[in-house]
């Protein structure tokens, strides 16, 4: 399928925003700064450690799938993958936090009564 690989970070990228508003998910300034920090420094590792495997002839990527855009040896698919798979992990990190406060209130509530 043509752009396949674009299609699937979309859909990660806009399910991690509708979970994100689901769950009233927020951070703080500060959060928002180390997360945008790590991802950049998550990102820049792959994408060195990508562009060498790639060199080496370990892998290479079915570009019909993809926009065409490369960056290096790299479509850009490739890069977002980087920078949304973790983001998207990070919101469902979130999520568990939220739901584990949620579920120790309500046990918290149980033994009260």
């Amino acid at each position: 399928m043509v752009l396949a690989y674009t299609l699937y970070l979309l859909f990660t990228l806009v399910g991690a925003f509708a979970l994100k508003q689901f769950f009233s998910i927020s951070f703080s300034t500060k959060q928002k700064k180390a997360i945008v920090f790590s991802l950049i420094i998550t990102t820049i590792i792959f994408a060195l450690w990508d562009a060498w495997a790639v060199s080496q002839n370990h892998w290479q990527f079915g570009l019909g799938q993809m926009l065409g855009i490369q960056i290096g040896n790299q479509p850009l698919e490739e890069i977002g993958f980087f920078t949304i798979i973790p983001f998207f992990g990070i919101i469902l990190w979130e999520i568990a936090g939220k739901m584990d406060i949620l579920r120790k209130n309500n046990r918290a509530g149980v033994k009260k009564r």
